[in-house]
Parts: structure tokens; sequence; C-alpha cells
């Protein structure tokens, strides 16, 4: 894949990280640099995995047929998140967003919810993401491109670059979201984000399937 593929595919996938620090930067939740540090390192990890799983893939089909599949896995990825976001517009219940706390023991249940609701990844309530839930995070933020990551990687995104590449802009997107987040009078952007990427992503999805094997 083009460096200049890439890195758009490296920014639409951290357009979502910009969401997530955005709503940060309104609550005054803040992001110590060994949290910064620790979700770097989880994203790279499981972004890691997701590009290795996908280019074995990769040698085992033509790369024509790799490149349509992939344009196919994109296209539904940048759908599915597109209806992910009408639906987060919806009202919500009242008792909803009281889940978490029965919940707080189970790690799969956290990274669930703080993959509906970033917010929810300051679980103590202190105003500051910890290590600790900083990993949750990270693990929220990367499990919800892994679908995106393997689709890509089909294409011809791998190595060390897209890992490293995807890794550093998701954690520099999270920081410049919580920057512009202090700033109310930009509270518009935290649903463009999300928004963005799902263009981005449907818009990538159809050159690859048009395009595939040329």
């Amino acid at each position: 894949m083009e460096l200049g593929t890439l890195l758009f595919f490296a920014v639409t996938l951290s357009l979502d990280a910009f969401s997530a620090g955005f709503a940060y930067g309104v609550r005054q939740i803040k992001i110590p640099v060994l949290s910064c540090i620790a979700m770097l390192g989880t994203s790279v990890l499981i972004v890691g995995i997701s590009v290795l799983c996908g280019s074995a893939v990769a040698h085992l089909l033509p790369e024509p047929l790799c490149d349509r599949i992939a344009g196919l896995i994109l296209l539904v990825i940048g759908f599915w998140w597109f209806l992910r976001l009408q639906k987060k517009r919806e009202p919500r219940e009242e008792g909803h967003c009281r889940t978490l706390v029965s919940f707080r023991l189970a790690s799969l249940a956290v990274v669930i919810q703080i993959f509906d609701e970033p917010l929810r990844a300051d679980i103590d309530a202190s105003g500051e993401i910890s290590i600790r839930e900083s990993l949750f995070l990270s693990l929220a933020l990367s499990v919800d491109a892994l679908g995106a990551v393997f689709g890509a990687s089909l294409a011809g995104l791998g190595g060390i670059l897209s890992v490293v590449l995807i890794g550093i802009f998701q954690q520099c997107f999270l920081m410049l979201g919580a920057f512009f987040g202090r700033s109310h009078t930009l509270s518009w952007l935290r649903l463009q984000g999300p928004l963005a990427a799902c263009i981005l992503l449907c818009t990538l999805g159809l050159y690859k399937l048009i395009s595939g094997g040329r």
C-alpha cells in the first residue's frame, strides 16, 4: 500500500480517538504521559496482531481478490460505524449510564462499556486516566479498528511502519482532541470525527473495491 494511502488510513482510524479525547477535554479529564505510553504500547500490539493475520491470509489468495475483499470489508465497517453513530445520537434510558458499576470487575464488560462511551474509561471518576484505565481505553479504541486493519492488510497494508503509524496517530489525535475539547465553542467537533471516519473508510473501501487488481 502506498505511503499516502497508509497515512490516509491511519488518520481515518484515529478520528474516533480524536472524538474520545475531545470528550475528555470537555470534562477536564487528564491523560498523564505514562498512560499515553501504555495506550501506545497496547495499540501497537493489537494492531500488529491484526496486520499479521491479514497479511497471512493475503499470501493465500490472489492479489486482485484480496483487494476486492479488503474493499468490501472496509465498506461494510464504514457503514456499520455510521449506523453505530446514529444509534449513539438517539436518546438513552436513564439507567443505561450506570451499568458500568455492576460490571466493574469484569474486564470484558468494562471494555464494551468504554467502546460504547469513551468517557467511562475514567472508572473511578478521579478526573484522570490511570495506567490501568488507559489499557481499557486503548483496548476499546483498538478493537473498534481491528476489522478495518485486517481488511486493509489484505490490500497490502503491512509491516512495522503501518503498525507504528496507526498507534502514534491514535495517541496524537487523542491528545489533540483533548486540547480542542477544552474550548466549549468547538463542541460540535466531537461528532464530526466519527462521521468523517465513516465517510473516509467507505471512500477507501469503494476505491479498493472498484480498482482492485488494477
